[in-house]
């Protein structure tokens, strides 16, 4: 960035400012699903016919079915 009398000006990054302070415990599954029955609970609350319901099956069924997002 330059100003108007053209000088250089360094801006510092804020990335990396919180490195380290999130450690994953050994033995974690990050893919493991965090709430299983999810599925039975929009199904439940808005109907199996409802828009979230068919989007939230057929995702169900693409990961079930080992495809990529």
């Amino acid at each position: 960035m330059k100003t108007s009398k053209s000088k250089s000006v360094t801006r510092r990054s804020i990335f990396g400012c919180m490195k380290g302070t999130l450690s994953i415990p050994k033995g974690v599954d990050l893919t493991e699903p965090v709430w299983p029955d999810w599925e039975t609970y929009i199904d439940d609350k808005f109907g199996p016919d409802s828009e979230l319901g068919v989007l939230f099956a057929a995702a169900v069924k693409k990961y079930n079915a080992g495809e990529p997002n």
